[in-house]
Order: C-alpha cells, then structure tokens, then sequence
C-alpha cells in the first residue's frame, strides 16, 4: 500500500466535509437574501404607512379659514367694509364662539374687502390644529342658517340679525 492510498480515505472525507460547508454556506447566503429582500419590503411598507400617516395629519392640520360674504340688497353698492364689519359683529362673534364649541379657540380678522354688492370677510382660527373639518362644519352651519334649511344637527344655528341692507349671508372653508 503506497502512501497516496492512505491518504485517499482522508482526503475523501475532507472533500466531503467541504462540499457539505460549502453548501451550507450557499444555503445561508440564500436565505441571508431572502431575509434582506423581506427586510426591505417590510421598511417600505412602513415608510408608506409612515408617508400616509403624515400625509393625513398634514392634511388635517392644514390651515383652513373661513370666508363669510355678506350679500347687499343693492347690487350696484360699494359698502364700506369697517362699517359692515361692525354691524356684523353678533355674526363674526357668533361664529367664534360656535368655534369654540367644536374645540377651537376662535378666529382672528384675517382680511375684509368691498366688491359692489358684497362684503367678503376672511376669519382665520387661533388654533390650525383640525381647522380644516371645523371650518367645513361652520360654514356648512351658516349657509343652512342663511338658506332656511335644516342642518346635518337639526335646527340651524342662529347667527343673530344683520342690518336690513344685507340680504344673506354664505361661507366657505378655504385651505391656506
């Protein structure tokens, strides 16, 4: 028996444990891919919820103002504006505290122009936070107390009187 045949049991057996180690390597490598390639899809779908979940909040702390327009019995009218303004001050504080009751803190003075025939008056909220559904919710209130119409509550809101030249009154929640 020469030496190489002694050796070849050895040798054999050697090959064989490194065959089996290199497939075990193989095999961890796949599953090291797998892993990764599930890993991956996991951290994109949680940025996606992450991106919706800002998104809405976004969206719902998105500053919304109110703007409220006084129609004039006279189309061809240019009013001024600080005197209308004050003759609807039961209707801007009722509308503020109509804010507050659905959680806000009120409005601030935000703009107020003339156009012939109108008054448009902006109201911005103290507080953005869920402005946005509340606004909607105010001017829904106001155009059903205006229009004569019930609201989604039941019995419209009321605003108080306005001056005998105004005929109406509508609003409308604008995003910033």
């Amino acid at each position: 028996m020469s030496v190489f045949e002694g050796l070849l049991p050895s040798l054999l057996s050697g090959g064989v444990v490194v065959v089996i180690a290199l497939r075990a390597m193989f095999r961890a490598q796949r599953a090291e891919k797998a892993h990764k390639i599930d890993w991956e899809r996991r951290m994109a779908e949680l940025d996606r919820q992450r991106d919706e979940r800002v998104a809405t909040e976004a969206e719902e702390n998105r500053p919304t103002v109110l703007r409220v327009t006084l129609d004039l019995g006279d189309p061809d009218t240019m009013p001024e504006v600080g005197r209308l303004a004050r003759d609807a001050e039961h209707l801007i504080v009722a509308l503020n505290s109509y804010d507050e009751s659905l959680g806000g803190h009120g409005f601030v003075f935000s703009e107020g122009r003339a156009e012939p025939g109108r008054v448009i008056v902006t109201l911005a909220p103290k507080d953005v936070a869920g402005s946005a559904q509340r606004m909607k919710q105010i001017a829904d209130a106001l155009n059903a107390a205006f229009d004569g119409a019930d609201s989604a509550t039941g019995e419209p809101l009321n605003f108080g009187a306005l001056r005998e030249e105004v005929l109406g009154a509508r609003a409308v929640a604008l995003a910033c």
